[in-house]
């Protein structure tokens, strides 16, 4: 993870995120959402509707785990059972699904009891070499979205955290190369901290004077 994209002291009021509207908007949003959190570039969507799927709709890489897979179960009506992820589980195990964990993202509310089954079964699964099991409830997936700015940039775009990832990218498109920056002008040059660091008026001045810089083409 990347010291910007994660910045607890913006993040004291989390935002609440709406609910997807259907099942496929869950499942683009599971794609996107654990991308970000396991450093996937990459994920994939496992096949299409209709195809066996093996217990997974989302593949992610997680440098030191491995590949992860997503269920995602989007509820209207009814919440998530037990008995909906044995299914999950059973399937996977059929069909051999290379990963080693298999994480339940659901939209129902958080359930200590359905969670105690999870972590019983994966316990046990964890023991006998196969892959482990975990729940995702809609708030923790909320809390994921909370901890990651470019996160909330797509699913609470009039939070802080919103806000400062474009800012971030801004910086990112103004601010030179090191390589760029002729020597002399360096010492001229503010002292680099954190960009977490910075007040918002701190930043505007700081985006103005790069711009000056590169325009101006600093030299000795």
């Amino acid at each position: 993870m990347n010291d910007s994209d994660w910045n607890p002291r913006l993040h004291t009021v989390p935002s609440e995120i709406p609910l997807p509207k259907n099942e496929g908007d869950f499942e683009r949003m599971c794609v996107q959402v654990y991308g970000v959190v396991f450093e996937d570039p990459k994920p994939k969507i496992n096949g299409r509707r209709g195809q066996a799927q093996g217990g997974v709709d989302v593949f992610v890489n997680a440098k030191s785990i491995g590949r992860i897979g997503v269920q995602c179960k989007k509820y209207f009506k009814i919440e998530l059972e037990f008995k909906h992820v044995d299914d999950e589980v059973k399937k996977a195990d059929k069909y051999k699904t290379p990963i080693k964990i298999l994480i339940i993202a659901t939209t129902s509310p958080s359930s200590a009891p359905l969670l105690h089954q999870v972590q019983v079964m994966s316990d046990a699964r964890e023991a006998q070499g196969l892959f482990t099991v975990e729940v995702e409830f809609w708030e923790d997936i909320e809390n994921r979205i909370n901890s990651f700015n470019a996160l909330l940039d797509s699913y609470a775009p009039h939070s802080a955290g919103a806000a400062y990832h474009r800012l971030e990218q801004k910086l990112d498109s103004v601010l030179p190369r090191p390589d760029s920056i002729p020597l002399p002008a360096i010492q001229y040059m503010p002292r680099p901290k954190a960009l977490r660091s910075y007040q918002p008026g701190e930043l505007t001045q700081l985006i103005n004077l790069f711009r000056h810089n590169s325009t101006a083409r600093m030299t000795c």
